[in-house]
């Protein structure tokens, strides 16, 4: 701050000097140059005000409260600028044209009112302290990316299902399995060629009974010549026929068990 300070009244005090200076030139200059450029046209006006007359509202202030601008009164007309600076206002008057400001005046140039009206007092700013400001280096960030982390793949074995094995139970249909046992057929024997042996023996026609004998019929059938060979036949066969059904008889009850068994 103190520094600041210092720097702003070393400038006040060396405007001032060189202001001070350039009003003593000022005669000396307009004597000795009669082709002086005269400008009279201002930027920029502002009515009249009481606060308008200080030097502090055109140019500010410094840290202390100080006013910054410079304010000279009397001084001729047209002004010739002798120093730098950064405003110039030349004040006449007391209505809305009462201060005429000139923006960046050049110095030996003379500055008139655009009304053509004497100038009461000129108000002049210090030129702009222009101050570099140090140059801040930010130095690059460097952005570290994200590590991306892949996650590992687990692999799930197929799984192998293996279908049950369906068995066919065997059908039972109910229906006893009859097995019909072979049937033995015996052939006819041949008439005359075979004498059983049920057969009852043949009466002796030589009965002690002879009235018996005489008076016994014949079969009326049957011729009486070979009647024992045909009753041999008809017992032989009576006797195979018998025999036959007494074979199928016991194979039937034998297969009845094997059929109940399989049932």
């Amino acid at each position: 701050m103190s520094s600041t300070r210092a720097r702003s009244g070393a400038a006040v005090a060396a405007f001032l000097t060189a202001f001070g200076a350039a009003l003593v030139a000022a005669p000396l200059l307009a004597t000795a140059s009669a082709d002086v450029v005269v400008d009279s046209t201002p930027d920029y006006v502002v009515p009249f005000s009481s606060d308008a007359n200080q030097p502090q509202f055109f140019c500010g202030t410094g840290p202390d409260g100080e006013p910054l601008g410079v304010k000279f009164e009397p001084v001729d007309t047209p002004y010739l600028l002798a120093q730098p600076a950064s405003l110039l206002v030349l004040k006449a008057g007391a209505d809305e044209q009462a201060n005429q400001v000139f923006v960046d005046p050049v110095v030996g140039t003379a500055y008139a009112r655009s009304d053509g009206r004497g100038i009461s007092h000129v108000i002049l700013c210090p030129p702009a302290q222009t101050t570099t400001p140090p140059v801040t280096t930010t130095p690059p960030v460097t952005t570290t990316p994200p590590v991306t982390t892949t996650p590992p793949v687990t692999t799930t074995p197929p799984v192998t299902t293996t279908p049950p094995v369906t068995t066919t139970p065997p059908v039972d249909t109910g229906t006893p399995t009859t097995t019909t046992p072979p049937v033995t057929t015996t052939p006819p024997l041949e008439t005359g060629s075979v004498t059983p042996s049920t057969s009852a023996p043949a009466e002796s026609t030589s009965s002690t009974d002879p009235a018996t004998t005489a008076s016994t019929p014949s079969d009326p059938t049957l011729p009486s010549t070979g009647s024992g060979d045909r009753a041999g036949l008809l017992l032989a066969m009576g006797a195979a026929l018998v025999a036959a059904g007494a074979a199928v008889l016991m194979a039937t009850r034998r297969a009845r068990p094997a059929g109940r068994h399989a049932a």
